[in-house]
């Protein structure tokens, strides 16, 4: 069987990036399975993507004019590959932020699932909705950013409300305004900033769950769900991500740090709470991404950002379907690491023999 896992190379031209360490093991243990496993360059898959088995995509969005020359080619050959033409595609293309609120909102509060308040940018712009009447802090995304870019955090203290965030190049920036009225205004100011153009006015404004510790830096929790080698989803990980001083979020990338979830929750709550708590976690986790399956790509693993409130409320706030391994690495979760490695390979091989199946099952009919 051969697998081709598919990445987008970063501005030096690697496509390995900060995860080459990753790929090693990966191709270490596919070996295993008697398995090959090439890197494929997303700007010339397209050659060579008939000479695969199976295909996981880990080709994560990026801001350029050959991403989305790229972005074109993949939903071609992705609409083939659906249809048994081609290889099988693991972790192909999900929707953004906003069209993931939209689409599993309402399914997810009927299982129990928290979402925060969300709007989407321009039904703001549409409706008299009062930001600060409704809450203190709110944050305004990209629906397509990554890495903690492009966003703005709303603050009010008392009359006046602070406005910090991040641009494209993680630069911080800062207002003071005066009034509530001016919110609007400096939504749409940084929004429509050039630092900011290259996300098309695509945002969403969302309320941000108090997770601030006593020093104000905030927090949540990432945890990976992946399919083992039956197919049936696991949490094969859970770490606490801590945003830098000043940070707006926690992201790991602009300064965030991390540990196990064991270490940093015993300093907020009881063992037995702290087992709850997890316990919860694992079970919303495993519910979204349940939720989230069953579309043309075979999903293989999602990173969910939960957030825990002040009252112990349980808040999805994102989910990464191309999640990085970086968290599990620095925790120093041995089991974990492996599992991150592991199962996306024991799911291509599951994939892989249940097509075979299929094929042989379909001849004796």
């Amino acid at each position: 069987m051969n697998l081709g896992i598919l990445l987008f190379p970063n501005s030096n031209g690697s496509l390995e990036g900060s995860e080459a360490s990753t790929w090693k093991h990966m191709i270490r243990y596919a070996k295993t399975y008697n398995m090959h496993v090439s890197l494929l360059n997303a700007s010339t898959f397209d050659r060579h993507i008939h000479s695969f088995d199976v295909i996981w995509d880990r080709a994560r969005w990026q801001n350029s004019t050959q991403f989305t020359s790229f972005f074109k080619s993949r939903k071609r050959v992705f609409h083939q590959s659906t249809e048994e033409r081609g290889p099988i595609w693991m972790n192909g293309p999900f929707i953004n932020k906003w069209a993931f609120h939209r689409r599993f909102v309402h399914r997810a509060a009927a299982l129990g699932i928290c979402f925060p308040q969300t709007f989407h940018w321009e039904d703001l712009q549409n409706q008299t909705i009062n930001l600060a009447s409704r809450s203190t802090r709110w944050y305004v995304k990209p629906v397509n950013g990554t890495g903690g870019r492009g966003i703005l955090l709303l603050e009010k203290h008392g009359r006046t409300i602070l406005c910090t965030g991040s641009d494209e190049k993680r630069n911080k920036r800062k207002w003071l305004l005066d009034s509530d009225r001016h919110m609007h205004s400096m939504i749409k100011h940084w929004i429509t900033s050039p630092f900011n153009a290259m996300y098309g006015q695509n945002y969403i404004i969302q309320q941000a769950v108090d997770t601030r510790l006593s020093d104000g830096r905030v927090h949540d929790f990432r945890l990976l769900v992946q399919k083992d080698r039956t197919g049936e989803w696991c949490v094969s990980g859970i770490g606490a991500r801590i945003g830098g001083s000043g940070q707006n979020g926690s992201n790991l990338h602009a300064g965030g740090s991390c540990c196990s979830f064991d270490e940093f929750s015993q300093e907020l709550w009881s063992q037995k709470k702290l087992q709850f708590i997890r316990g919860q976690l694992m079970k919303t986790a495993l519910a979204i991404a349940k939720l989230c399956d069953g579309s043309p790509s075979y999903q293989c693993e999602f990173g969910c950002d939960l957030a825990v409130g002040p009252t112990g409320d349980i808040f999805v706030l994102e989910l990464n379907p191309k999640p990085g391994r970086k968290l599990f690495t620095q925790i120093s979760d041995r089991e974990a690491f492996e599992f991150t490695h592991t199962r996306p390979i024991d799911y291509a091989m599951w994939l892989y023999h249940e097509r075979q199946l299929h094929k042989e099952t379909s001849k004796r009919k």
